[in-house]
């Protein structure tokens, strides 16, 4: 079998249990603690946002070139291993999230919602965008194309803009706790930033 017809096929299968993931445990999610607000043009927009990662990637892994630049197995590999960790990074800090989850997009604190300190969060504040990130990175390795230099910082640019943002949200509602909080851990990775 090709290298590039298993890694291509394993990637998509990363991205879809992950985006099926999410859609299971969000609905859990929503269903146990359902968000304060449900609907802004803002929300609808970032949604629509973040679907778009998830299909243009999808779409590049099936075959659709942007901007086409190498083709390397080690690359591919490294790219598949990325989305792996990504993966497995963003399904853990999500699990350990449990209802306290809210979409990026919500910007809110649900009810009965706790500073979460444990498991990847007790080194990253934001392992779902470290993820994120990891992923994006992985897809353009594998796909090889000049579009690495694109999503990807497009990905981080959004993440860092959400992450601010939360931060401000998470400081207000839990103070001290979170500025002590935020002393001992990093926004994305570990020991780095």
């Amino acid at each position: 079998m090709d290298i590039d017809i298993f890694v291509r096929g394993f990637a998509i299968v990363l991205v879809l249990y992950w985006r099926f993931y999410w859609f299971i445990k969000s609905r859990v999610a929503n269903k146990k603690n359902p968000p304060k607000i449900l609907f802004t043009p803002r929300i609808l927009f970032e949604k629509i946002g973040v679907i778009l990662f998830i299909v243009i990637p999808v779409l590049q892994l099936l075959g659709w070139s942007i901007l086409p630049w190498f083709h390397n197995d080690f690359i591919e590999i490294l790219g598949l291993i990325l989305i792996g960790i990504g993966v497995g990074i963003a399904i853990s800090a999500r699990k350990v999230l449990d209802t306290n989850w809210a979409h990026a997009s919500d910007f809110q604190i649900k009810k009965g919602h706790s500073l979460i300190t444990s498991g990847p969060y007790k080194y990253i504040r934001h392992p779902i965008y470290t993820g994120l990130i990891c992923a994006q990175f992985g897809v353009q390795y594998i796909v090889g194309s000049y579009v690495i230099f694109i999503i990807p910082l497009i990905t981080i640019i959004g993440c860092l803009v959400s992450a601010i943002r939360e931060e401000k949200i998470l400081s207000d509602h839990f103070g001290l706790n979170y500025q002590q909080y935020k002393k001992h851990s990093y926004m994305f990775i570990p020991y780095i930033i």
